[in-house]
């Protein structure tokens, strides 16, 4: 097994400003040394934008490094290109895997491999043979547009485990697993490490990298504070977020005294909050939606929890109106909709907003340019509007501290980072109800905290906040949450 190092690497990304404005510099990575061993689980921590995907890009060959060397094994390389790092021994899987849909998981796996349809059959019991060693139990013959998020995930950590790496990239792996499938991936991992794989895992989970690394490493603003072994979880919060204890004070205090919110009445009659009655839905190859009735009060934070295949994916797609329901209806203060009549623009027009859980694709798109993923719903017709279109932008990304012009593509923004500018996209349309499926997923401890905050403030001006989410860990302060709500199997229980 070989060992992999990064040394003295530094990342320049340089973008055009906006008119007027000077091409910018942005150091992601300044000076980084680590290294990579066999048979280790080598955690990589930071908030949003340290630079944790940049660094593990640079060693997969996705992005060439401005300065420094590449080592692995006894090669040297100024950079790497993704197929020279896949014959070094290096694989990657991806948070949000790029599958092609109409393919089947094994052609998928095969997919860009040299003769790929002969090799089919043997490679077919490869991949199993890899499946039975990891525990995965996934059909390789359905098309993966049927696949749930772990599913696709699992498709492609086969997809790298048949390159028979030497180290494995791991990218917020456990996001999208069950708290059983959580753990046996990671007894599965420890187990194959034991034997000499090597493995990064870059993950905003402190608790995650403190119980199941060997060594970790902490990045802030590019640069490295820390490589060594796994501190305790206060120190390693602390590390990341100095002032979190702070943030999450005036967090808690916040929600404890939007408790107070307004009563909500389960109904069609037009009341305050967001009124679910009798919700449907039978979606091919998901789980489907049972007579569902809740309600979200104003003033109050609802949460719904419910494991991958739940049916939480499909009520969500069911609040932002992106699948007909059979029968039901929604209502909010300014509208009441029957469930078969329901659009992402009668929801809008209704007071509600959506941060969807694949804020890449559905609340974003890679190819737009910031401000105007920021201006979506502020579309300037006149040159006096682009003006106070882009003031707007700028007050948003100046808010967030994040410097970028906004002719920069969203592909450009750190998962993190995106998450942050929807949220505050959204909120800056003063909804009545907002619904957030996920809304941790990739936060750091210092956004996640930020996040909560801005939650309970737009619950104290009045909103209903309903959020989706499969994470145990955001019921870590059960004081935030007004009611929480869980879901198996289409049906709140």
């Amino acid at each position: 097994m070989k060992k992999a190092e990064l040394r003295h690497i530094r990342k320049i990304f340089e973008t055009r400003g906006d008119a007027g404005e000077e091409v910018r510099s942005v150091a992601a990575l300044d000076d980084v040394t680590l290294t990579f061993n066999p048979g280790e689980i080598h955690a990589i921590l930071g908030e949003n934008g340290a630079g944790k995907s940049t660094l593990v890009h640079i060693l997969s060959g996705l992005h060439r490094p401005t300065s420094g060397v590449i080592a692995i094994g006894d090669s040297v390389f100024n950079a790497v290109t993704p197929s020279q790092a896949i014959g070094n021994g290096i694989a990657m899987v991806h948070q949000r895997p790029l599958l092609c849909d109409e393919l089947t998981v094994t052609e998928n796996i095969l997919l860009g491999s040299p003769g790929f349809l002969a090799r089919k059959p043997k490679a077919a019991e490869k991949i199993r043979a890899a499946a039975d060693a990891w525990g995965i139990e996934l059909d390789l013959s359905r098309k993966t547009h049927t696949l749930s998020a772990a599913e696709r995930f699992y498709a492609a950590l086969l997809g790298a485990l048949l390159r028979s790496p030497d180290l494995l990239i791991l990218d917020e792996p456990a996001s999208i697993l069950a708290a059983g499938e959580h753990e046996r991936f990671f007894t599965a991992l420890r187990a194959h490490c034991s034997n000499g794989l090597g493995a990064v895992l870059i993950t905003h989970r402190v608790a995650e990298a403190v119980r199941w690394s060997d060594r970790v490493s902490v990045l802030r603003e590019g640069k490295l504070l820390y490589s060594g072994a796994a501190k305790t979880l206060d120190e390693l919060e602390r590390m990341i977020d100095p002032e979190g204890l702070a943030s999450r004070t005036a967090r808690l205090a916040l929600a404890s005294d939007q408790k107070e919110g307004q009563a909500c009445k389960i109904g069609t009659d037009g009341t305050a909050g967001l009124s679910v009655r009798d919700l449907s839905a039978s979606p091919p190859n998901r789980t489907p939606l049972s007579g569902l009735t809740f309600c979200a009060p104003p003033g109050k934070i609802t949460a719904i929890y419910g494991l991958p295949g739940s049916g939480l994916s499909t009520l969500e797609d069911a609040l932002s109106g992106m699948l007909r329901c059979t029968s039901g209806s929604l209502a909010t203060s300014a509208a009441v909709l029957e469930a078969s009549e329901v659009a992402p623009s009668a929801l809008r027009k209704a007071g509600l907003a959506c941060v969807p859980s694949n804020r890449t694709w559905r609340g974003s798109n890679p190819e737009l340019a910031i401000g105007h993923m920021l201006c979506a719903y502020r579309m300037p017709r006149f040159i006096s509007s682009k003006n106070e279109a882009e003031v707007f932008a700028k007050k948003i990304l100046e808010d967030e501290r994040i410097n970028a012009p906004l002719s920069r593509k969203t592909s450009t923004l750190s998962g993190g980072q995106l998450q942050r500018l929807v949220l505050d996209r959204e909120l800056a349309e003063k909804p009545s109800v907002l619904v957030l499926s996920e809304p941790e997923w990739g936060l750091d401890i210092k956004s996640a905290a930020a996040l909560r905050l801005k939650l309970a403030q737009a619950a104290q001006e009045g909103t209903a906040v309903l959020v989706l989410t499969d994470n145990p860990d955001s019921f870590r302060d059960p004081s935030f949450f007004s009611n929480v709500l869980v879901m198996e199997e289409g049906v709140l229980i």
